[in-house]
């Protein structure tokens, strides 16, 4: 029981950090998308604002801590 929260607080900046490059790497191809292709969005924008909702509440949750 005493090791979870030092774990938690390990692992969720990896696992934040990973979101934001699967993030930054949608963003990448979609402007490549964009250029061959009329617009085709991944995300909706809808989507995309939850998806920024979510990763600032986790990151408000990540700072802190568990």
């Amino acid at each position: 029981g005493d090791l979870s929260p030092l774990l938690c607080l390990l692992w969720m900046p990896l696992k934040f950090s990973r979101l934001q490059q699967q993030l930054q790497q949608q963003q990448q191809q979609q402007q490549q998308q964009q250029q061959q292709q009329q617009q085709q969005h991944l995300y909706s924008p809808v989507e995309m604002d939850q998806r920024l909702r979510t990763s600032r509440r986790l990151f408000r949750f990540l700072t802190k801590g568990c």
